[in-house]
Formats: structure tokens, C-alpha cells, sequence
């Protein structure tokens, strides 16, 4: 495929801009591969072995939180298009959406549990601003790329001020939201707050009260991850991917494109030859090719055209190394829904740590459903609170890598692992609990 990138702007003075980065790639993805979980980069951590065991009842035992730009109204009812098709196309419930109104200083809530049928909402209520000639808006992307893992999964969606002037804006100090986020995570079982974007917020303006919230949300058994950004540059310091207790989720390459090549010349004769157009190194970093080590401080290729290498943080040798990058997944060269028609979803091939993160969002729900059935399975009823702490401990169990790099984490996960890491578990669990602990 040909990676054309086309570059969001990365305005380093602007709070909620630096950097969005999800960019769109010009050659466009079947939608068959995706919707089957056969694209490459959804193939490489798993999905297609873990869509089969996806529950037909669409009951994950959770909800993921998702804190992006708004929804126009035809996206938000395209998300919820098939909540109730067993079939391939993919969707999820919006639950709940949630925005601000900066006049009243108040949170408004629309949605419920099924389709909403929005009458009298109109793409201003929901903050959904198209920007840079994009058919779409962030995160409706961001909302897909999820649903690509978890099909008809609840989610609730939170309208964030990423430039459009709606929305909560100055997360590190929003205590209104964080605390609305601490009431209802009985109410709504939620495990998963999936945040991608990088604000240009230094962690020493986070809010007492916000750290306050968070370590509340956190101490309840939700894992909180935000995207590590896209500018191939060191990035330590800023909020909400360097908090301490929020998992930072960086990009790995999927396959191959570029590198060594083999034609044949006169039609028999095999020629190796290097291609100086290198993009992508599977199994590692975005940003580990050639090109990009030439231009560390541009991610340009040989051709001055921009490119994708993900932010990183701090090495294990670091003092603070909790901002570290924890895991990666796929973001270079990933299935994304651009726009829709009455017929069918357009994919493109996007890039970005903002779409790698709703992947591993996904998988965090996939442990939780494992969790779940498993303890079930042994007989033990409701299982109890999952810790982040464990969670984390069983995730890292399970990933490509034991050992911590930068730019790696743990490296990324597989579907079909974790559901059987987590299924074992919480079968353990589970029989534990019975009398004479199962025997």
C-alpha cells in the first residue's frame, strides 16, 4: 500500500492541539478485512481469533469511557447502526454522551441504553466540528477504531474542547467531569477510560482535586490510558499521558513496507536492493525505520514528507519512569472509517497513537469479559473488583515482551491471550470462592 500521510497541524502553543495527531494515509482498506478482523493490523494482535468468541448478547460486563472531540449527529447514529445486527458491520451503544455548557457551567447528558433517537439535537449540541478537510471527526475514528475489537459495546462518550470551543475543556483542573466519571462507575460498570490526545499541559498545573479523582477512579478497578503522541520527540512531562496512574500507550509497526526488495529483472533474474522509502519495521516502534532515525528531530523521509514516530517518555533507569510508555499497538498504517454512505463505511489506512489506544482499550475490555465468564464458569457468581494493579500485572504476563524498552513498554498484546490469560484467572477465582475452594 501506498502511505501517502496527510498531516494534522501540531501547534506545540495550543492546549488540547498538540498534538491530535491521527492522519489519513490516501489509499483506502476493504472493508471485508476489517470487518472480519483479517487487515493486518488487526490480524497482528489478535482480533480475528478473538471475534469468534465475542458474546452474542453483546454483554461485556463494562463500559469504556471515551474522552475525544464530538460526534456530528449522523455519526453518532452510524456508531449506533447495528447495535442489534449479529452480523459483521459493526457498532456500539452510546449510553451516555456528555458535553459542557460553558455559560451554565453544567454537564449535559443525552443518551441511553439502545438507539437515541436525537430529535432536536443537531451537530452544535454535540460539538461535532469537521476540521482540515477531514469527512469525519476525530473521534468518530477514534469511536470505530474501538468498535473494530468490541462490536456493540457500551460506551460513553465525552464531548472534550480539543479547538472547537465545545466541550470540557482544561482537563487537568475539570474537576466537574472527573467527578462525575468517580459517581457512576457502579451505575454505568465502567472499566476503561480511553483518553487520545496529547494536551500541552506540564504536570505540575494538574489539580490537586483532579489527582484527587483520578486515584479515586483508579483505586475502583478502572484502567485509565491515554495516547503518547505522534511527534518522535521525548515527551515526559505532559498531561494526561505522563500521570502517574495513567497507562501510556505508544505504537508498534504491524508489517513490513520498505526495506529490502527482491525484483526479478528480464523476468528471471532475482535483484535485492534496499529501498531507502522505509516506513515500517513489524514487530517494532513507529519511528524505529531508517528514514526516521535520519530526521529524529522531523520524521521526514528522503523526500522531506512527514511521517509517523511516536512520542516516548522516560527509560527504566529514569527517576520518575511511571510516565514511561507501558504498551503499544498497532498505529502506523491501522483501518479507520473516514466517512459513511447510505450503503457501506469508507476505511482509509490512518496513523497515529490516538487509534493504537482505543485498541488497547479494546483488549482491556476483552480481560474483563474473559474475567467475568470465567469466574462464572467455576460457579462463582459475581466476581469481584479486578484491581488495576493486577490487571496491569496480568496484561504485562501476557505481552510480547517481558522486559521494559522506551520506546516498547512491554510491547503489545494479543486478543486471543488475554481473553485466555483472563478467562484462567478468573476461573481460579472463581472456584476459590466455593466451598472447599472448588474441589
Amino acid at each position: 500500500m501506498v502511505l501517502n500521510i496527510d498531516v494534522e497541524s501540531k501547534d506545540d502553543e495550543s492546549v488540547y492541539e498538540f498534538p491530535l495527531a491521527a492522519g489519513f494515509l490516501l489509499s483506502p482498506a476493504p472493508s471485508w478485512d476489517v470487518e472480519n478482523c483479517a487487515d493486518p493490523a488487526l490480524s497482528f494482535i489478535g482480533c480475528n481469533l478473538w471475534l469468534e468468541r465475542t458474546p452474542v448478547d453483546k454483554n461485556y460486563f463494562g463500559t469504556t469511557v471515551i474522552l475525544d472531540s464530538g460526534l456530528t449527529v449522523e455519526e453518532y447514529k452510524n456508531l449506533e447502526k447495528y447495535i442489534y445486527n449479529t452480523g459483521k458491520p459493526f457498532s456500539l451503544d452510546i449510553i451516555k454522551f456528555l458535553t459542557f455548557d460553558k455559560i451554565t457551567n453544567k454537564i449535559i447528558e443525552y443518551g441511553n441504553y439502545g438507539k437515541d433517537s436525537l430529535s432536536g439535537i443537531d451537530d452544535r449540541d454535540l460539538g461535532g466540528s469537521l476540521k482540515y478537510g477531514w469527512l469525519s471527526t476525530h473521534g468518530y475514528r477514534v469511536a470505530m477504531a474501538y468498535a473494530s475489537i468490541i462490536r456493540g459495546g457500551n460506551i460513553i462518550f465525552v464531548d472534550i474542547d480539543l479547538s472547537d470551543d465545545h466541550g470540557f475543556e482544561a482537563l487537568h483542573k475539570q474537576t466537574l467531569l472527573w467527578n462525575w466519571l468517580d459517581r457512576n462507575i457502579a451505575r454505568y460498570q465502567i472499566k476503561t477510560i480511553s483518553m487520545s490526545f496529547v494536551a500541552g499541559v506540564p504536570m505540575s498545573q494538574v489539580s490537586s482535586n483532579v489527582t484527587s479523582k483520578i486515584q479515586s477512579i483508579y483505586n475502583k478497578g478502572v484502567m485509565l490510558i491515554a495516547a503518547s503522541g505522534n511527534d518522535g520527540q521525548y515527551r515526559p512531562d505532559y498531561f494526561p499521558a505522563n500521570h502517574p496512574l495513567i497507562y501510556r500507550i505508544g505504537s508498534v509497526d504491524h508489517e513490513n513496507r520498505g526495506g529490502d526488495r527482491t525484483v526479478l529483472l528480464w523476468g528471471w533474474y532475482p535483484y535485492t536492493y534496499y529501498d531507502l522509502d522505509y516506513k515500517s519495521v513489524k514487530g517494532q516502534y513507529s519511528g524505529n525505520s531508517d528514514f526516521a532515525k535520519d530526521h529524529p528531530t522531523e520524521c521526514k523521509d528522503k523526500d522531506s514528507i512527514s511521517v509517523f514516530c511516536e512520542s516516548y517518555g522516560p527509560d527504566s533507569t529514569e527517576k520518575d519512569n511511571s510516565r514511561k510508555i507501558d504498551f503499544v499497538m498497532p498505529g502506523n498504517g491501522v483501518p479507520i472509517v473516514n466517512y459513511f454512505t447510505n450503503l457501506e463505511r469508507i476505511f482509509y489506512y490512518g496513523f497515529g497513537t490516538s487509534f493504537s489506544t482505543p485498541y488497547f482499550a479494546g483488549l482491556v475490555m476483552v480481560a474483563n469479559y474473559a474475567y467475568n465468564i470465567g469466574y462464572r464458569g467455576a460457579g462463582g457468581g459475581n466476581p469481584p473488583l479486578l484491581s488495576t494493579d493486577t490487571l496491569y500485572s496480568l496484561l504485562k504476563g501476557v505481552s510480547s515482551q517481558y522486559y521494559f524498552t522506551q520506546h516498547m513498554g512491554y510491547g503489545w498484546l494479543n486478543a486471543l491471550s488475554v481473553y485466555q490469560e483472563l478467562w484462567n484467572w478468573g476461573y481460579l477465582m472463581g472456584a476459590g470462592s466455593l466451598p472447599g475452594g472448588g474441589e
